[in-house]
């Protein structure tokens, strides 16, 4: 805080297993320790680097025609959004899982997603 900076973020690669750890520490340290209801000393972030294919069905790919994966960060911005990174990950590795990568598509981003305001 002293830099102006009063939030932290944590970005798990390709899943969101960090996430309850830097949380839960976040919220041990509040300007008044005393009090729960005490404003956090710095915000907690909570995101997800995902694997972002066209489509995460597809399991056969040749030389030709490989998975290609892009890495896209997607971050919460309320609890609603952390719900939604939360299916996002988990629909990675129900539906989209290929080798050792849990991938999403468009068409999950779209479902499980807000409006920023």
């Amino acid at each position: 805080m002293a830099d102006n900076m009063p939030a932290l973020a944590i970005s798990d690669h390709g899943n969101m297993f960090g996430v309850f750890k830097f949380v839960s520490e976040a919220y041990k340290h509040r300007v008044d320790p005393e009090d729960k209801k005490s404003p956090l000393k710095v915000k907690p972030i909570v995101g997800c680097e995902f694997y972002v294919v066209e489509d995460r069905h597809k399991r056969q790919f040749t030389k030709d025609d490989k998975d290609q994966r892009f890495h896209q960060l997607l971050l919460a911005k309320d609890a609603e959004g952390y719900h939604n990174l939360v299916q996002l990950c988990s629909l990675g590795f129900i539906d989209g899982l290929y080798g050792k990568y849990p991938r999403i598509d468009k068409e999950l981003i779209l479902k499980y997603h807000a409006t920023v305001n």
